[in-house]
This record gives structure tokens, sequence and C-alpha cells, in this order.
């Protein structure tokens, strides 16, 4: 049991998990202190799969955030009642709708791209820059490689 315990407190993914969490407190923060005070984690995630400057077509959203397309949507909803993103025809499928984004929700990637530029300032204030540089160099290096890998999840 001991292994077990120590194992749930000490592995990467919690490392990685409770870090993120950390990083969109930041990041929602700062939107939320400069002019968007509704502004939600939900909608930091689906609106960081966007493409600032083409369309992006609601199912590969729906890949992309992983999950179930009516939560993508209802969060796409609420995105497009504050403004921040429109829907379109697709090109592609007449059935289908693409999101693109609003001049306030472009507005708004500037807002998030000071948050970000933040989160990362404390954390390199916390780790100091050379841990920083190496771990940001190591977590790039891991996700390209996960990225193009057939990674099987094994049978729990």
């Amino acid at each position: 049991m001991k292994n077990i315990v120590t194992l749930r407190q000490t592995h990467i993914g919690r490392y990685l998990h409770e870090l993120n969490i950390d990083y969109k407190k930041i990041t929602v923060k700062h939107i939320q202190t400069h002019g968007y005070e509704n502004f939600t984690e939900g909608q930091l995630n689906i609106l960081g799969q966007l493409n600032l400057k083409s369309p992006t077509a609601m199912v590969s959203l729906v890949s992309k955030v992983g999950l179930s397309k009516q939560a993508v949507s209802r969060m796409v909803n609420l995105c497009v009642k504050h403004h921040y993103i429109k829907l379109i025809p697709c090109k592609l499928d007449s059935r289908a709708k693409s999101i693109v984004f609003t001049q306030h929700g472009l507005a708004l990637m500037n807002v998030a791209a000071e948050s970000i530029k933040l989160a990362e300032d404390i954390f390199r204030e916390k780790l100091g820059t050379d841990s920083f540089a190496s771990l940001k160099q190591q977590l790039q290096q891991a996700y390209a490689a996960m990225q193009h890998s057939n990674v099987d999840t094994p049978n729990v």
C-alpha cells in the first residue's frame, strides 16, 4: 500500500497537472483583471486551440480539446455570447460550423499572450533562469516525442 501512496504523490502526471493548474490560475487571473472579468479556464481551453488567422472546424476543436461534442458546444456558445468568437459555415461541409475570432476575441488573445509571459516569468523567478530554460526544453522534447508516437494506453 505504501508504494501506491508514494506513486500517487510523486508521478510525473501529478506534477504536470498541478503545475498546469497553477499556470492556468495565473493566466486566467491576469486576463480577468485586464478587462475580461467573466473569462474562465474553460474558455481558455477552447480559445487556446483555435487558429488565430483562419477558421477552425468545430470537429477539429472537439478532437483537440478532448471533451465531448456537447461540452465543447456549450463552451463555444459561451465564447460566442461574450463576442470572443463567431460561428461561420464550414467550407468543407455545409452542415458543419467553423469558428473564427472576432476583433474583441483577438484583443483578448493579445491579453492572453501577456498572461503567458507573466506566468512564464513567475515560473522562471521561482526556478531560476537556467532551471526554467532546461525544464522548458525538456518539456518541448517530451511533447514532440509524444505527439508523433503511437502510445497505446495499457489495459488497466
